[in-house]
């Protein structure tokens, strides 16, 4: 019996990190929310939220009627195939990074528009 080791490229190592680094920090966020007094516990529930209530927060826009939810249930009554319930997985996932993006985009021309890059460009 042979084992095949599994090597992780710098690549993948990376962006493990990255996404690692991401998570943490959005839960860092959604922490402070709740402990100054803008979410309640519960509140918060995906990483879209709270970057959504970080935007709102810091510079007043709400995201939320922009993105309304379109994937309320991910059962269906009816049957789905394999290869529909992957298309819709995949959408989900574009709508999702689209809420991500928009908010992250939002809080950049934030921070440039208010000189708080700390000497960077």
């Amino acid at each position: 019996m042979s084992v095949v080791a599994h090597t992780v490229s710098y690549k993948q190592a990376v962006e493990r990190k990255r996404q690692a680094d991401c998570k943490a920090l959005i839960e860092r966020m959604r922490e402070l929310l709740v402990l100054k007094g803008y979410a309640l516990p519960g509140e918060l529930t995906s990483q879209e939220l709270t970057l959504f209530k970080v935007v709102h927060t810091i510079t007043g826009e709400n995201l939320l009627p922009k993105f309304e939810e379109k994937f309320l249930k991910k059962n269906f009554d009816g049957k789905m195939s394999r290869q529909e319930r992957g298309e819709l997985k995949k959408e989900r996932e574009q709508y999702r990074r689209l809420k991500m993006e928009a908010s992250i985009n939002l809080l950049d021309e934030f921070i440039f528009a208010k000189g708080l890059t700390g000497g960077r460009k």
